[in-house]
């Protein structure tokens, strides 16, 4: 439901920008008001993550949290959001972390050899689309 305000978050944000009186002396609650979405996509990205690490098996949240970081970046690369983006690349590298420091050591030989070619082929999809569409984030204010 709160990422699903998302769309609201951004019209705020277009509002803010036409209104330069709404400054606060507090900076953390100026940064809020002038950008909500930022507020609207880490709360919801931060207790997904958290739920699928206590809520899947062992041996599916590293494949849960690759699932996860890349329809960040899909979703960044479309609404055009720099810290989106940055938040699907760092969850995507949690994800190569996290195979090759803990889930190499519990597979067999099949699944090792499984699990580098899906986070493989995840950070080449990713990065392909970040370098075929990275020019977008950079016109974008």
């Amino acid at each position: 439901i709160l990422f699903a305000t998302l769309f609201f978050a951004f019209q705020w944000r277009e509002f803010c920008k036409t209104m330069p009186n709404l400054r606060h002396k507090n900076k953390f609650a100026s940064a809020v008001v002038a950008h909500p979405e930022q507020l609207q996509f880490f709360v919801p990205i931060i207790l997904v993550t958290v739920m699928l690490a206590l809520k899947t098996t062992v041996g599916i949240i590293t494949f849960s949290w690759g699932v996860e970081g890349a329809l960040i970046v899909f979703f960044a690369l479309a609404v055009k959001e720099r810290s989106f983006l940055h938040a699907g690349f760092g969850l995507l590298l949690l994800c190569i972390g996290k195979v090759l420091a803990m889930d190499m050591w519990r597979l067999d030989l099949r699944h090792q050899v499984i699990a580098f070619i899906g986070v493989g082929l995840a950070a080449c999809a990713v990065s392909f689309l970040y370098i075929r569409f990275s020019h977008n984030l950079r016109q974008s204010p």
